[in-house]
């Protein structure tokens, strides 16, 4: 029997079609289609004990379980065949991967949020390229739905499984980030890993956590950003507090996300 899909990641009930072909059938070929926007290493591991022949292909055959491509991560045709690892160390090139994967709102937020890192890491002797990088990462998973976010986190971090939907892209980027992309600069993963929550000291996670919550577009006129970029530690402190009383405020809640 051979199922077709493009399995990025593969849902809780293809895999469950998977298991149950399994145990009728002598033989399961699973046929990925554009292997190139395919979370390979994790379909590889989220299958991991099923009898299963991984083949790729262009074509769908057998029994179709997925009808569209998760996004086209990787269709980068003008960058020719320069590998993952090199376009992600290259940030003209990461904004060519990242834009197909977010809406246009999304993208001008994730730009001006590695501009706005960038001016705060001049400003505190941090690299700035570096900074400007983990600010177009840090949403690249953001238009992943919870469920694909939870397929990354059940194999990964099963501990942010209740974590709110909004925020666990945040914790899922740097496993994508990893396994598909190659990507190994631990301190910058740290950093988005911990954009959302704000509970890291390293300074690039407070330079993204600030840049992330008060990049120009957001339109958030308190000082906050300015204040960070005079003395990085009192404008951290001013916008976790700011988030924490927010949050109280709406959701009845204490702790910062």
């Amino acid at each position: 029997m051979t199922i077709s899909g493009y399995f990025a990641p593969i849902k809780k009930d293809e895999r469950e079609f998977i298991a149950r072909a399994c145990e009728t059938e002598k033989h399961v070929t699973i046929l990925v289609l554009d292997p190139k926007v395919f979370f390979i290493k994790l379909l590889q591991k989220e299958l991991d004990g099923l009898p299963v022949r991984l083949e790729t292909g262009d074509k769908p055959k057998g029994t179709f379980l997925s009808h569209t491509p998760a996004s086209s991560l990787f269709d980068l045709k003008d960058a020719g065949e320069i590998s993952l690892k090199a376009i992600m160390k290259n940030n003209r090139l990461i904004k060519k991967l990242i834009k197909p994967m977010m809406n246009e709102k999304r993208y001008r937020h994730s730009v001006s949020v590695a501009e706005t890192a960038k001016i705060l890491a001049e400003s505190h002797g941090f690299d700035p390229k570096r900074a400007y990088r983990a600010g177009l990462l840090h949403d690249i998973l953001k238009k992943y739905t919870e469920e694909e976010n939870d397929a990354i986190l059940t194999r990964y971090a099963d501990s942010h499984l209740s974590a709110p939907p909004q925020i666990k892209h945040a914790y899922t980027a740097p496993y994508f980030l990893k396994e598909v992309c190659h990507y190994d600069d631990e301190q910058v993963l740290n950093a988005i890993y911990h954009h959302s929550d704000g509970e890291s000291e390293d300074i690039l996670a407070k330079i993204l956590y600030i840049a992330d919550k008060r990049e120009p577009l957001r339109k958030l006129n308190d000082g906050i950003l300015e204040a960070s970029i005079a003395d990085l530690e009192e404008g951290y402190a001013l916008l976790r507090k700011n988030v924490e009383r927010y949050l109280e405020e709406k959701y009845g809640v204490t702790g910062v996300h």
